[in-house]
């Protein structure tokens, strides 16, 4: 099939929405704990006193697809954690976390089991 000159546009509009209501990033207030994966994600809480399953810069462009996966998961329906944006401080990182990188990055809050 093509794409119509119709479809693009209500694509860009679409999208044009989609960045407008950019949603304000959670503060991550304490680190728990993190696992020795490839992308070191990070047990964490934020200051809505969720925890988070965090990846941040260091997991690299993986962080991209784990979040349009995540909205693509809840939109179906699958039982998959809810993708946040996250803001994780500089005065917050210590030398158990030196892998992280401040500011914002890729997140889901925490199902346990």
């Amino acid at each position: 099939t093509t794409i119509d000159e119709q479809d693009i546009n209500r694509w860009r509009l679409s999208l044009a929405e989609a960045i407008k209501d950019n949603e304000e990033p959670v503060l991550i207030t304490t680190f728990r704990r993190y696992l020795t994966s490839s992308a070191r994600p990070v047990f964490a809480r934020g200051i809505d006193k969720c925890e988070y399953v965090v990846n941040g810069k260091q997991a690299g462009r993986q962080i991209i697809t784990d979040h349009i996966v995540a909205r693509l998961g809840l939109a179906m329906g699958a039982p998959v954690g809810e993708a946040q944006i996250v803001e994780i401080s500089p005065d917050l990182l210590e030398a158990e976390f030196a892998f992280l990188s401040p500011g914002k990055a890729h997140a889901t809050i925490f199902i346990p089991n």
